[in-house]
């Protein structure tokens, strides 16, 4: 009996490396062709490494940025709130902050950029370029303001 319960969980174990093995082949894939600048393909293999593990934190900030890179900024906004949500890693969450107020910043919507950049600072204080990108959106929205 306690044979089976070892066999059974080594078995699971197994499983879960071997799961865990494909998702990285998947997102090592999608980095190689984001170098490339071939960002189309580079979403492809991130929501292949999606499918094996939908909570893949690598996973959805590099699709976000694939399609960020893509001129989606809608649909890479949905992707770093997914982090933004649920994250505990500061570096993970500033990062994700960071490129969700860029999008807004691609999407011309200043106000929630300047948003996104302050969650940016508050989970890494000493980003000199979010800190520059703040300063950018509030002149832009400004510059916006006025214009109306």
């Amino acid at each position: 009996m306690r044979s089976i319960f070892i066999y059974t969980f080594l078995f699971l174990f197994s499983l879960t490396a071997i799961a865990q093995k494909a998702e990285r082949k998947h997102i090592r894939e999608g980095n190689n062709l984001f170098e490339e600048e071939k960002f189309t393909e580079a979403e492809i293999e991130y929501r292949k490494a999606l499918e094996v593990d939908r909570q893949s934190p690598e996973g959805i900030f590099n699709l976000g940025n694939s399609l960020f890179k893509q001129e989606k900024p809608k649909e890479a906004i949905e992707q770093y709130q997914q982090i933004t949500g649920t994250g505990k890693d500061s570096v993970r969450l500033s990062s994700a902050w960071h490129n969700t107020g860029n999008a807004y910043m691609q999407a011309q919507d200043f106000g929630k950029a300047i948003e996104a950049y302050k969650q940016a600072l508050i989970h890494n204080y000493k980003d000199d370029q979010t800190r520059y990108n703040l300063a950018v959106a509030q002149a832009m929205l400004k510059k916006q303001q006025q214009q109306q």
